[in-house]
């Protein structure tokens, strides 16, 4: 099964980004201890979570300083796991390149993680509990020398790496560049239980706490940048190009307090906090949350023409150019 990508964001902005059962998974070699990496003051995973200009912005005005632009990153335990943008491109559009993965916490330096993880690949259980990736530096070589992929997890709570595991990835017995050039492998998806990774011959479930691997085809996964709430209960509506809406189960419209003339809303940050961008009359653009029920909403003004990249894997596109305005 291979994920549809969800719609772009509207034209205010310029987008830039545009099997059956298997055996458990291995834990790596003694559980490895990640030592510093051990959450013991978790970061605020829920709501609206922003980067520009190399600071990661959370939902409760935490700022995270990242020393530079990321290609790719995510919120999870005590800040931010990120893969330095070793290129304006790389900044601007994202990279499906390897590279060494750093942390940084709030008011501290980043520091290295010692894991190296495809920029594209990495994901954050949504509780900030698990990080995952896939490794393609690491695992065994083919007769071309090219690295058998493995499924790598993180639990920042218990401070050790819990799954490395090449299961559904290929084997020796394949050319695996051909291999990966011709299917991707990819997470797919990551919930508070589970990896949803692309494997080679589809779409299989890793558990994240045991590592236990099951066939998830024909799992209904939204796409990122879902109109549907994660739990289902309001939908956004984009009808006249002007207002968008959020609609609930009952049919009827939430009564949207928002201070703009103009204003889009395209995907969830979590179960009740709409995202979109506000238009102002002088044809600027910010990013704008919107919470259900009650309705209330907040224009991010710092973001106001700014380059903006959402956490990896939350929205596509995950990258946007707002507008300053004139003048």
């Amino acid at each position: 099964m291979r994920l549809n990508r969800g719609a772009a964001l509207a034209a205010v902005v310029m987008v830039l980004g545009g099997c059956g059962d298997q055996a458990p998974a291995q834990p790596s070699e003694g559980s490895s201890d990640m030592g510093s990496l051990t959450s013991t003051d978790p970061v605020a995973t829920g709501g609206l979570v922003w980067e520009a200009d190399g600071v990661v912005h959370l939902a409760d005005d935490t700022e995270i300083d990242l020393g530079g632009p990321p290609s790719s990153y995510v919120v999870a335990g005590d800040g931010v796991f990120f893969m330095a943008a070793e290129t304006d491109e790389a900044a601007e559009t994202g990279s499906t390149a390897s590279g060494d993965i750093r942390f940084a916490a709030p008011d501290q330096e980043p520091v290295d993680t010692g894991l190296r993880l495809r920029a594209d690949t990495l994901r954050s259980s949504p509780d900030g509990r698990f990080v995952a990736g896939i490794d393609v530096d690491s695992g065994e070589e083919d007769d071309f020398g090219t690295h058998l992929a493995q499924v790598v997890v993180l639990d920042l709570r218990e401070g050790r790496e819990v799954v490395r595991s090449s299961d559904g990835l290929g084997d020796l017995g394949h050319d695996l560049a051909d291999l990966y050039e011709e299917v991707p492998v990819a997470i797919a998806a990551m919930t508070d239980e589970t990896a949803y990774v692309e494997g080679v011959d589809g779409t299989f479930a890793v558990d994240v706490a045991t590592g236990d691997i099951q066939d998830a085809h024909g799992t209904e996964l939204p796409p990122p940048g879902s109109t549907d709430s994660p739990d289902g209960a309001w939908t956004l509506r984009n009808t006249d190009g002007v207002r968008a809406e959020i609609v609930g189960d009952h049919g009827e419209p939430v009564a949207l307090d928002v201070d703009a003339p103009q204003w889009t809303l395209d995907w969830w940050a979590d179960a009740t906090t709409a995202v979109g961008v506000a238009i102002t009359s002088d044809d600027s653009s910010s990013l704008l949350t919107c919470a259900v029920p009650d309705g209330s909403c907040e224009v991010i003004e710092a973001s106001t023409g700014a380059m903006v990249r959402f956490p990896t894997g939350a929205t596509d596109p995950s990258i946007v150019k707002l507008l300053g305005g004139e003048g």
